[in-house]
């Protein structure tokens, strides 16, 4: 029952899961043993299944307060998220999408996605507009700009000193600055995806910049909400490995609830 049920799940990531299945359809072990590892009993319904993830690995809030959890289970749980590919540098896989997406984070996961754009661009992948879902928050002053006031005028500022080509930097960013999601101080991912719709874009494929371990879990949300008629591929470099195991325990679950059938 366990397998049906995870295999569920796996018909609906974009990332990773796909690998985690042989030729036979059988799954490879790195999510069960997760699921062991965690203690989480495997013979239930799928929603209990994931309820029971979410109830042991997901913190609400910024992920730079989250309590620390699964620290004495790190030497297990870090190699099978590798395996499942957390940590690996993912790459455009066409050469031309109608937008780049980039997504708002602290400035230096904001600093790496420009740069990975920038190195897409150099690889000869090209875009036709560049986009930036952000919002109104606050910045961190010892992390981020101390001169500056939210994520937003953050952004601007990254990629304005970032060195790119001519032809990429004439690409002025459409910002989207969100206002802060229901209940949060800030906006997310699904709240700049809804800001961004009430724009009115033109449907076209998006070429979404993440950074790992967040590129699968970002995915995920864009492509449960974003409308069919913006085809969505989500890449970042790599990293994350070194993040305290109840951030990439936390994406886990995140990721897991998001890639089911319900959200889609």
């Amino acid at each position: 029952m366990f397998k049906a049920l995870l295999l569920s799940i796996l018909l609906f990531c974009s990332f990773g899961f796909s690998s985690q299945l042989s030729p036979e359809n059988k799954l490879s072990p790195p999510l069960i043993t997760i699921f062991e590892t965690l203690e989480i009993s495997t013979d239930a319904p799928l929603e209990t299944l994931i309820a029971q993830l979410k109830e042991k690995c997901h913190q609400t809030g910024d992920r730079w307060n989250f309590t620390n959890r699964f620290e004495d289970k790190r030497d297990t749980l870090i190699p099978l998220l590798d395996e499942l590919g957390f940590f690996q540098a993912v790459h455009a896989k066409n050469s031309h999408y109608s937008y780049a997406v980039v997504l708002g984070a602290l400035r230096s996961s904001v600093q790496k996605r420009i740069d990975f754009l920038v190195e897409e661009w150099q690889r000869g992948i090209r875009f036709d507009k560049v986009v930036f879902l952000t919002g109104k928050r606050e910045l961190r002053p010892i992390e981020e700009c101390p001169d500056l006031q939210s994520e937003t005028e953050m952004m601007i500022r990254v990629w304005n000193q970032t060195e790119m080509p001519e032809a990429l930097k004439n690409l002025t960013p459409i910002i989207v600055d969100s206002r802060p999601a229901p209940g949060r101080d800030r906006a997310t991912t699904e709240s700049t995806v809804y800001a961004w719709l009430k724009l009115s874009p033109n449907p076209g494929s998006c070429l979404v910049f993440s950074s790992q371990p967040y590129v699968s879990y970002q995915d995920a949300i864009l492509r449960a909400r974003m409308p069919k008629t913006f085809p969505i591929e989500t890449v970042g470099a790599e990293g994350g490995s070194s993040l305290p195991t109840s951030v990439l325990m936390d994406n886990l679950a995140k990721w897991l609830e998001w890639s089911t059938p319900s959200q889609n």
